[in-house]
């Protein structure tokens, strides 16, 4: 057996003692068929992958010699199919599926400040420090009237504007909010009214940027498939080793690999049958597996679910497991979230070694079981039975006042 919870968890206290989904399956089938076991972990590898010609993990143990009875969340695979032999399915549908730490929104203290970038924001103080040193200097050098030549009196000269004045002005027009008289001299008109047209642009570019800015923030999780995971490069990504899924995806990799070769091959032979033929052909696969398989080697394979499940926790990765491991992780912990649909769906099943007796045994057990619902109600058993109540998620709450107190 391998130690995978639910499916079987070890019993510190009572050492050589499991339980878990699996033990309690196997014990009903016990009671039915009239046998005993005994329990071992298999040796290292997991399951069991071919590896260089020879199974590793519980199949080696089984084709070996060395076990009779493979019992966890083993996936039947045709690969696995042709040196054991399968009971009916004891846990239906169990696909691969993404496993994620929710990204919940985060809006910074002083979000509009990174509406613009530091340069935009240098250059937008730079116009407006430019337009209120020209805007005093028209109105108090230039004249735009008799009355304001150089017989000027004193008291109109003393109501020319300073530069405090002009750029209380500005700032007024930039913000739309006003404020201080209009400038007199026609200069000054000219340049505020090109200023205003200025001001409305720019407020309406920070509008807009901001409303988009707020709305991407607090769209949360931005991996949503397999598709999205393998496009984007924040988050890294990888895989159980010496598993099914580390199959499946070092097998459809090669599947790629192998079909491109073929491909190349046949649009490069002489003839002009071959080459008429292939003329209007685009390349009719992708890389998809091809660029998984290499990110999962750049980052490493995962010793464990357990080691995944803390990376996940505590670093900005993602674990791409089997769906009822993951279904278990996330009713027992509300900050882990399942991404995506399943795919690659295969029923979870007992592995007894070639031509075994208790083959039919077995399956004829589990069938029961099925018809009696016991399998049904053991599920609920481990994957229902949790103590954590997580908050329902709401996705029309508005902003907290942490993300406000910037502004005040």
């Amino acid at each position: 057996m391998f130690q995978e919870p639910p499916f079987i968890f070890k019993n510190e206290s009572q050492p050589g003692s499991y339980y878990g989904y699996s033990i309690d399956v196997l014990e009903e089938i016990a009671s039915r068929v009239g046998f005993s076991y005994t329990l071992r972990e298999c040796d290292e590898g997991g399951y069991g992958v071919l590896d260089g010609g020879e199974w590793n993990g519980c199949i080696g143990n089984i084709v070996r010699g060395e076990a009779d009875v493979i019992l966890g969340a083993m996936t039947v695979t045709a690969e696995r199919d042709t040196v054991v032999d399968f009971t009916l399915p004891y846990y239906d549908f169990a696909g691969i599926q993404i496993l994620l730490k929710k990204q919940t929104a985060k809006i910074d203290l002083f979000y509009y400040g990174n509406v613009f970038s530091p340069h935009a924001w240098l250059c937008l103080g730079a116009v407006v420090l430019v337009t209120s040193l020209l805007l005093w200097a028209f109105e108090n050098i230039t004249s735009t009237g008799p009355k304001e030549g150089r017989e000027l009196e004193a008291k109109e000269k003393t109501s020319l504007p300073t530069v405090v004045d002009t750029l209380w002005f500005v700032i007024g027009a930039l913000t739309m909010a006003g404020g201080g008289d209009p400038p007199h001299s026609l200069s000054g008109r000219f340049l505020v009214t090109g200023f205003w047209f200025f001001a409305i642009i720019m407020m309406s570019t920070f509008t807009a940027n901001l409303a988009a800015f707020l709305t991407v923030s607090r769209m949360g999780m931005t991996v949503t498939s397999l598709d999205t995971l393998a496009a984007q490069s924040d988050i890294k990504y990888s895989v159980v080793d010496k598993t099914s899924v580390m199959d499946y995806f070092k097998r459809m990799a090669k599947i790629e690999a192998d079909f491109y070769e073929r491909w190349k091959n046949m649009s490069l032979e002489r003839t002009d049958r071959n080459q008429d033929s292939l003329a209007v052909w685009e390349y009719p696969l992708g890389n998809k597996y091809g660029a998984i398989w290499r990110t999962i080697q750049e980052t490493g394979l995962v010793s464990s679910v357990e080691v995944g499940l803390d990376k996940v926790l505590n670093e900005n990765f993602a674990l791409i497991t089997e769906s009822p491991l993951i279904q278990y992780y996330t009713g027992k912990n509300c900050l882990l979230s399942a991404v995506g649909d399943q795919f690659s769906v295969r029923p979870y099943a007992i592995g007894l070694k070639e031509r075994s007796t208790y083959a039919y045994k077995f399956s004829e057990a589990i069938l029961q079981l099925q018809k009696e619902r016991l399998l049904g109600s053991i599920r609920l058993k481990w994957w229902s039975n949790s103590d954590v109540v997580c908050p329902k998620e709401t996705g029309d709450s508005g902003l907290d006042l942490y993300s406000l107190s910037g502004t005040f």
